[in-house]
């Protein structure tokens, strides 16, 4: 028995000929239309006036997790506490698109029981501007930095 005819060849031709263009296809639809996110996960040091009392702080923090264009993360007056917040669960939400950030949720935090956070904004050379609303009272403005993360020396 011949596997060469050429009814074969012709099949096997126009088979792995359309697995090529199909591939093509998606490459070229990826490589023009699929982007991956800007990374802008880290700690934010906020500073803003108008602030609740509760919230008044000399280190006003935003924890930020990203998993592509979503976003989870908490809201502490304290850095240290913030970075270390690792194994906590964050309490807000969000998404990060076209250079916007949003982020709502409950605040975590004794001072301030029931209270509710919506956080929106835009992320610039490392700095965070944007606002703050607290239980749906006016926003307040704030700028936030991104802080340095901190080197770890694991197996040097």
């Amino acid at each position: 028995m011949n596997h060469f005819t050429p009814k074969s060849l012709i099949f096997y031709a126009v088979a792995i000929g359309s697995v090529v263009l199909l591939f093509n296809r998606v490459t070229a639809y990826g490589n023009r239309n699929l982007q991956a996110s800007q990374n802008i996960e880290g700690n934010y040091l906020i500073k803003a006036e108008n602030l609740p009392q509760c919230l008044k702080s000399d280190d006003l923090a935003l924890k930020l997790q990203q998993s592509g264009v979503y976003l989870v993360g908490s809201l502490t007056n304290n850095l240290r506490k913030a970075a270390a917040s690792a194994e906590e669960r964050p309490t807000l939400t969000g998404e990060w698109r076209g250079g916007q950030l949003s982020l709502k949720g409950p605040l975590k935090n004794e001072a301030c029981p029931d209270t509710q956070i919506a956080i929106a904004g835009s992320i610039t050379q490392k700095a965070l501007n944007g606002q703050l609303n607290i239980n749906a009272e006016p926003p307040v403005k704030f700028t936030a930095q991104r802080q340095p993360v901190a080197q770890t020396k694991e197996g040097k």
